[in-house]
């Protein structure tokens, strides 16, 4: 290692340990002899002189780097080696480790990274950490051995999966690029066309991609295996022809032939990639079976319990659901995934139907042992929206209008045609009678109560005067009667001031829940374990959206009241993945369905909007908070 490197890695150093460090410490991390990093530290101590900076070093206790101009000193840095560091450069060190560590069979040593990628030893353990922590998903772990190193453990199909999350990331590597143009689209897609198999852009791009691995991989000699079981029925799939001929386009192009093992992991992902149209329900309807039914009608069933939403009678729901859980069951049982790059927006725009579609993963675990991951969980939620998109269309609630006429006969049924005429869309059903029949009328069986004269007695229904030739006046005053008589009803209805908290404080996401629970327990009375609940919720899938904003709520709702608490924090507090602070807790009383979807559209309208977030933020009070659900219910 040259003395420039050495010079740059004892800067870091000394930069990141706020704690004085000894020369044996420094020696030790750079792997040189005490009296070099003596050497190294006067010619770093020249060199910081001019640079706003300089050494302390005092006897038993060691060295110590001091800023004396801030200024100069951070101009020096943008100058040195060192400053590459900063995140946002092209070539990524997280993603560069990451690769790595993935196509690296033999044991390395932090020292070695320092050396390879010219980052602090400090910087290296840093990004591992987080790096492990991404692998936990993909079943992945670093694990250390002593005098050895460090090297990933795990499967060679788990690796792969990790590697084609990155894929667009690291795109440098030249073996890679090589593969990937030997691959043409378009062969892929005959195979795929003459088998009848199809797929959407993204899922033939999956696969593309995995081909360009998998080849990449294997002229390393590192191949997937699997159990007899698992062989014997990957090779039933029907699935497993085509997988044999893209096998062929692979040895033809990679010249080394593909082991049987790896043919039925390539059917795995084939049949999890698939596509059913609704063009083919004929084909559906012949291969779903009782169980996918069962399933499908399990999964309305809670949805109903919880949401108070029936989705039994919606067909066009049954048969989306049922296509798209086909692949679904078979990613669950071969435990692999896809890629949802919208999954951010959809928990953000469509909050109602994410929490729909996350009961509905929960009856999938409960079915299979296995959970759904966010990606799965938000293309279920796009099926649940569409689903309460139709329901709100077809949910015109019609009326049922009493027209009262002094005059009878043909004036009153003339005046019922032109009601009717003007006002079809809104009412199911018009009668007419004359004043003395009113009490001879069930008056339950109507809505409204239209009039031509002033009645001698009140009725226990809305009633509007109108005149006998119904004019462009009636019109709109039986318009205005209509939309008075509607239920008023929105977010801030359901948001008292008193749960608008702005002195919550807590260290994390629990600390900051159990405290905004315990407030809320003042003002409601909430289920025993509705802190414990909404831990479970937050366990299974985190609940922070964009613009520092999270939305923790019980898993199982048992509270007997409908109601929101907004929390804006003096400070963000890191969640899950990111910071945040602005929390909404709610609840939805069972059979508030309706209520629900309202508080959820306004939730997301409110959520949506960066500049309300801010403002809020900026001016924490509730009189804000009402002037931005206001303004985002005018758009």
């Amino acid at each position: 290692m040259n003395q420039e490197r050495r010079l740059n890695i004892l800067l870091h150093e000394l930069l990141e340990n706020h704690e004085p460090m000894t020369i044996k410490d420094l020696s030790l991390r750079l792997n040189v002899s005490y009296k070099t990093v003596q050497n190294d530290l006067m010619q770093l101590k020249r060199e910081l002189s001019t640079k706003g900076a300089h050494i302390e070093s005092k006897r038993s206790i060691g060295i110590h780097l001091i800023i004396d101009d801030e200024h100069r000193f951070n101009s020096f840095l943008k100058s040195v080696v060192i400053q590459r560091e900063d995140a946002n450069r092209d070539e990524n060190i997280e993603i560069q480790l990451t690769y790595f560590l993935l196509t690296t069979k033999n044991y390395i040593k932090i020292d070695e990274l320092t050396d390879i990628y010219y980052f602090s030893r400090a910087k290296i353990s840093s990004v591992l950490n987080k790096i492990n922590k991404s692998f936990m998903k993909y079943h992945l772990e670093i694990v250390s051995k002593p005098f050895y190193g460090m090297k990933i453990e795990g499967k060679e199909r788990d690796r792969r999966r990790y590697i084609q999350s990155i894929y667009s990331s690291y795109i440098s590597n030249e073996q890679l690029n090589q593969y990937e143009k030997l691959l043409a689209m378009n062969q892929i897609k005959q195979i795929l066309k003459r088998h009848e198999l199809s797929m959407s852009s993204t899922s033939l791009d999956s696969i593309r991609i995995y081909m360009v691995i998998a080849m990449y991989r294997m002229q390393k000699n590192c191949y997937i295996g699997m159990d007899v079981a698992e062989l014997s029925y990957c090779c039933e799939m029907k699935e497993f022809a085509a997988a044999s001929e893209l096998a062929k386009l692979m040895e033809d192009k990679n010249h080394d032939p593909v082991p049987i093992d790896e043919i039925a992991y390539l059917t795995q992902l084939l049949s999890g990639n698939q596509k059913y149209s609704q063009d083919k329900y004929q084909k559906f309807e012949e291969s779903i079976h009782f169980d996918l039914d069962r399933l499908i009608k399990k999964i309305f069933h809670r949805i109903n319990d919880l949401f108070a939403k029936d989705f039994s009678k919606d067909f066009e729901l049954y048969i989306s659901l049922g296509l798209h859980m086909i692949p679904l069951i078979s990613r669950i049982r071969f435990n692999f995934g896809i890629k949802n790059p919208y999954v951010s927006d959809i928990k953000k725009t469509y909050p109602l139907a994410y929490e729909i579609a996350v009961e509905a993963a929960m009856v999938l675990e409960e079915e299979f042992d296995m959970g759904l991951d966010e990606d799965e969980i938000g293309y279920l939620a796009l099926h649940f929206n569409l689903a309460l998109e139709r329901e709100k269309l077809q949910i015109i609630n019609l009326k049922k209008i009493l027209i009262i006429c002094s005059t009878g006969g043909g004036m009153a049924n003339l005046l019922a045609f032109k009601v009717s005429s003007n006002f079809a869309k809104y009412i199911s059903k018009i009668d007419t009678a004359d004043l003395h029949e009113v009490s001879e009328k069930n008056l339950d069986e109507y809505d409204y109560v239209l009039t031509t004269v002033p009645l001698p007695y009140e009725l226990q229904k809305p009633v509007l005067q109108i005149s006998h030739m119904l004019s462009s006046n009636d019109i709109g005053n039986i318009n205005s009667f209509f939309d008075a008589q509607k239920e008023s009803w929105g977010l801030i209805d359901i948001l008292s001031p008193e749960d608008f908290m702005t002195d919550i404080k807590g260290e994390n996401k629990h600390e900051i829940i159990n405290a905004i629970v315990l407030r809320l327990k003042l003002n409601h009375q909430l289920q025993e374990d509705f802190y414990e609940q909404t831990l479970r919720r937050e366990a299974l899938f985190s609940t922070e959206i964009d613009n520092k904003i999270a939305f923790p709520h019980p898993l199982v709702q048992e509270t007997n009241e409908t109601f929101m608490s907004v929390t804006i924090l003096n400070k963000p507090v890191f969640w899950t993945h990111d910071y945040v602070q602005v929390i909404l807790i709610g609840n939805v009383k069972k059979g508030d369905g309706a209520k629900a979807q309202r508080m959820y559209e306004e939730f997301a309208k409110l959520v949506s909007s960066k500049e309300s977030i801010l403002t809020l933020i900026k001016n924490p009070t509730y009189q804000t908070l009402f002037n931005e659900i206001e303004k985002q219910g005018e758009h």
